[in-house]
């Protein structure tokens, strides 16, 4: 509860401190189980994105992902490996880094037939920016374009959101600008239809610089405007 609080107030850091806090007491009781604390792992880790201490959250999430592992929990397994795949300005590797082990999980999990649609949306967006360092960022588009179409049948203007965005970072080069703004303008159509303030605020943020390029200053200033 006092996380969630702390979320309203978009005080990450006050709600990964509240989480550390949830995580501690539960490895404390033998009597939680381990999927319990695999949840409070993810979602301590989400914060920890959301907070920009990306290295902090990496930790946390190799103990979810090695707890699910050994659990046998597929789901909770796609569900660690896909939070660094949510709605982002950037991409979360070092430039040129490709993490091929978490590669090969996304791979492995976007095959599943345990996992449904949403998470496997999720996951194949995820992979997309995991690929885009290095010599697969064809294949990395294609999975986030599949991604794209999972969450347009779905109709769940969040998840098409998040897969929106993963796409346009995995797309990001110059011969794909017009693309890139398509998809830009695709995710802003959702404001006021269950689009997040987040995803409606880096979809603008994305989209001013190719505005800026292109001389579009009216519009550019508009989007700069209601970004702020």
């Amino acid at each position: 509860m006092a996380a969630d609080a702390a979320r309203q107030r978009y005080s990450w850091d006050q709600s990964a401190l509240n989480l550390r806090r949830l995580v501690a007491a539960l490895d404390r009781d033998p009597d939680v189980g381990v999927a319990e604390r695999i949840d409070a792992r993810i979602e301590l880790a989400r914060d920890l994105r959301m907070n920009g201490d990306l290295a902090a959250a990496r930790s946390v999430l190799e103990e979810a992902i090695g707890q699910a592992t050994a659990l046998g929990d597929v789901v909770r397994l796609a569900s660690a490996t896909s939070v660094f795949g949510g709605v982002t300005l950037w991409n979360w590797r070092d430039f040129g880094v490709v993490d091929h082990r978490m590669v090969g999980l996304l791979d492995q999990l976007s095959r599943s037939t345990e996992l449904g649609e949403r998470s496997r949306a999720e996951t194949l967006g995820t992979l997309a920016v995991e690929l885009y360092y290095g010599s697969e960022r064809a294949r990395g588009i294609a999975a986030g374009i599949e991604a794209v179409e999972i969450a347009r049948e779905l109709g769940e203007p969040e998840l098409l959101g998040r897969t929106l965005n993963n796409l346009t970072i995995a797309c990001w080069e110059p011969s794909y600008d017009q693309f890139r703004m398509d998809l830009m303008s695709e995710a802003l159509d959702l404001v006021g239809s269950g689009l997040s303030w987040h995803a409606e605020v880096i979809a603008r943020m994305h989209r001013v610089s190719l505005l800026l390029r292109r001389g579009e200053t009216e519009a550019f200033v508009a989007d700069l405007e209601r970004a702020a």
